[in-house]
């Protein structure tokens, strides 16, 4: 196998301390016997090949004890892979995907999003394009950046903190704006251009005469230049899908509050829920792997990144113009998809329930003006 891993007919062979180091993300040893101590409270101890034949090489009760240590490494292994979910999680994401469990456990999040976003472009008489790696290399590299703010000095903060945190932000552009590969122009500055300049992604993009003035009170132009139309012309395949996996995935985790997360059915939803999160999160990527991806587009993944950091930006200018003379409030940092807002160091104290009073009025005030 390609990943190191052994190939048993009838078996899956998974690398345990592989999944250990993706699930239990706090520690910082992962051997069996520190992931055991810290995750089932049980120690198990480590012996080495010298030890090992010097407790059972003569047989007898040495060697008992030492098929008793084999034993007992091995159900812990199970039991870890057990806490970690890993069984549940697996079954739930290929049955989410349509592929096969090894797949799941083994391929890369682009194979994950393909697994899906083939399925449904199939649905809409579309067929993926499936570029060559000189195709991919020759193409332009996306140039917008998140937004990243070094932090206001000074870095101890006395006032609270309100952290606003953008659920899903780069799912959500894709879906308030119907951005994606099939409802893409191109950029605007390229556009009436002939050539190379016509490129689009890996492959090039042809815009009849008279398409722009005819669709112009239906097209989104983004602050990267690229144009869009609304899902009143068409509607994307990713907002599409990607609107479906977010009002499924809110829904997952109502019906999980009410269940034991220990439980059969309590791991059968945060399975169907990893599952979910993964294909929102990794949407983007897809669009914006321009060294490796399988259907990157600098036009379409710049889309998603200025459209997120004009989302960012003007929450920050509501929270510092419009309500600091009043509420005293200030950006004291951003990164991506979350903004830091505190108080002025020079004002009133503010109590936590007056901090939770302002964030909620920021929320509803932003959510009001945001598609």
């Amino acid at each position: 196998s390609i990943s190191g891993w052994r190939r048993v007919v009838g078996r899956i062979a998974v690398s345990g301390w592989r999944f250990a180091r993706e699930s239990f993300t706090d520690l910082r040893h992962f051997s069996l016997s520190s992931v055991a101590t810290s995750v089932l409270h049980r120690t198990i101890p480590e012996y080495g090949v010298e030890q090992c034949g010097k407790i059972g090489g003569r047989g007898g009760p040495g060697f008992a004890r030492l098929v008793h240590w084999t034993a007992a490494k091995a159900y812990a292994g199970w039991q870890v892979m057990r806490a970690a979910g890993l069984a549940t999680e697996a079954i739930e994401l290929a049955r989410f995907l349509g592929a096969d469990i090894e797949s799941v456990l083994s391929r890369g999040s682009q194979f994950r999003v393909e697994s899906v976003l083939v399925r449904v472009t199939r649905a809409h008489n579309l067929l993926n394009l499936s570029p060559t790696k000189a195709a991919v290399a020759q193409q332009s590299a996306p140039t917008q950046l998140a937004l990243v703010m070094e932090p206001t000095p000074p870095y101890f903060f006395t006032q609270p903190t309100i952290v606003l945190d953008f659920a899903s932000l780069y799912p959500s552009m894709m879906v308030a704006y119907n951005l994606c590969y099939s409802t893409c122009l191109g950029k605007l500055s390229t556009i009436d251009r002939q050539g190379d300049d016509r490129a689009f992604g890996v492959t090039s993009l042809s815009v009849p005469p008279g398409v722009l003035s005819a669709l112009a009170p239906d097209l989104t132009l983004t602050p990267s230049g690229s144009l869009f139309v609304t899902d009143k012309v068409q509607q994307g395949v990713l907002p599409q899908l990607l609107g479906e996996v977010l009002l499924a995935r809110a829904k997952v985790k109502q019906a999980a509050k009410g269940v034991e997360a220990d439980s059969r059915v309590g791991r059968q939803l945060q399975g169907v829920q990893s599952g979910l999160k993964f294909l929102a999160n990794f949407s983007y990527g897809y669009t914006s792997a321009s060294g490796t991806g399988r259907m990157p587009c600098a036009e379409v993944a710049d889309a998603i990144v200025s459209l997120g950091r004009a989302t960012l930006e003007r929450t920050m200018t509501m929270v510092n113009d419009e309500l600091g003379p009043t509420h005293g409030t200030t950006v004291v940092y951003g990164d991506t998809d979350s903004l830091f807002v505190s108080f002025r160091r020079d004002g009133p104290s503010v109590s936590l329930a007056r901090a939770f009073e302002v964030g909620r009025e920021i929320v509803a005030r932003g959510g009001a003006r945001e598609p």
